[in-house]
């Protein structure tokens, strides 16, 4: 594959956010980890999910029923925001252990995080916005996510039917795109390295969470309810956190406004690292309390890609600062004031990259 890697010149920008958010840790007398806001909201969450849980086994089909399950999926979303997201970036706490055990949360939902750390904290992170190396905005054929990707003639209606698509990412995930990676090696059209392969441990509880998850949300309720009844409650559970989850990392990157990088054709130097995460990602809702508390700092993707070892409990007073130093810089700063507003430009945004040529 051609060689991409990020311009060794001095970043200044970047420099100035290191040192400004470095005296905000000091001056409020923080760690870079999380703090009691996200274990209360760890155990909030979790919590609500048990009893969730427990209700879906209790209560007889009908509408109540299957909105517990859409809840359901709902919380699993919230859990993936909030608790895994920080501790498979090592920033829920200071303690290893913990980070670990709140990484595979994901695992509870039936997904692998050790294939999701590869996936989004390096290839992501790294190569965020381009084109053959970032698989989280590689989901062709269905979307056309930038204009440096072929178009078909079914594009000109994605706007219409990417909320269908985002329904079935999460079903995706987990019984195609994570044995993908399993049975090839690869994430994406990357091999995953010799020094990251998975070791004896590793096949195991690939193994266990895919049992475990097909137990608990399929076979148990089955013997409870009944066939029927399960498949429509897992149906519907699966499309509300697949919605939730991928129109939420959908309003980070693919958005009018934020740089997409072409398949590199030759080896290819990029902008500075603080620069091109900048250009490459949007913020939106920053400043709405009920956003910061259900999307787990997602809302402030431009400090999580800048400070991403960092817990999102920081990033409201992290985003000043961002926003701040990139007006001092004369640097575009792609912010959206509402999730509505987001949400809206996203989906006009589809439609124009669908019908361009």
């Amino acid at each position: 594959m051609k060689k991409v890697q990020f311009s060794q010149e001095k970043d200044l920008f970047f420099l100035e956010l290191q040192i400004q958010v470095k005296d905000y840790l000091a001056h409020s007398k923080h760690t870079q980890f999380g703090n009691w806001k996200i274990y209360l909201k760890t155990i909030f969450f979790l919590s609500l999910a048990v009893v969730n849980c427990v209700l879906i086994l209790k209560t007889s089909p009908g509408w109540f029923h299957y909105e517990l399950w859409g809840i359901l999926g709902f919380l699993f979303a919230c859990i993936g925001f909030n608790v895994m997201h920080d501790g498979a970036h090592g920033s829920f706490s200071k303690r290893q252990t913990w980070n670990t055990l709140s990484g595979y949360t994901l695992n509870l939902m039936g997904c692998v995080v050790f294939f999701w750390k590869l996936k989004h904290n390096i290839n992501h992170h790294t190569y965020t916005n381009i084109n053959g190396r970032d698989e989280d905005i590689d989901i062709l054929p269905i979307i056309r996510t930038n204009l440096d990707q072929p178009v078909k003639s079914f594009h000109r209606y994605q706007h219409i039917y990417a909320p269908l698509a985002y329904m079935v990412t999460y079903l995706w995930w987990i019984w195609f795109q994570d044995f993908k990676k399993y049975f090839t090696g690869k994430i994406g059209v990357q091999k995953i390295p010799s020094h990251s392969k998975m070791k004896i441990g590793d096949h195991v509880i690939f193994w266990i969470t895919k049992i475990v998850h097909v137990v608990l949300f399929f076979v148990i309720p089955t013997m409870v309810h009944g066939f029927v009844p399960t498949l429509i409650g897992y149906a519907i559970f699966i499309a509300v956190c697949g919605l939730f989850i991928a129109t939420i990392f959908q309003l980070a990157h693919v958005m009018p406004g934020v740089l997409f990088e072409p398949v590199p054709n030759e080896d290819t130097q990029l902008e500075t690292f603080g620069k091109h995460q900048l250009a490459t990602t949007a913020d939106f809702s920053v400043d709405s309390k009920v956003a910061e508390f259900l999307f787990g700092g997602l809302n402030y993707q431009v400090e999580h890609h800048l400070f991403p070892r960092i817990s999102h409990v920081h990033y409201p007073a992290i985003q000043k600062i961002v926003e701040k130093t990139a007006k001092e810089f004369g640097l575009e700063y792609h912010s959206f004031p509402t999730i509505w507003k987001a949400i809206h430009e996203h989906f006009l945004y589809l439609k124009f990259v669908g019908n361009a040529p």
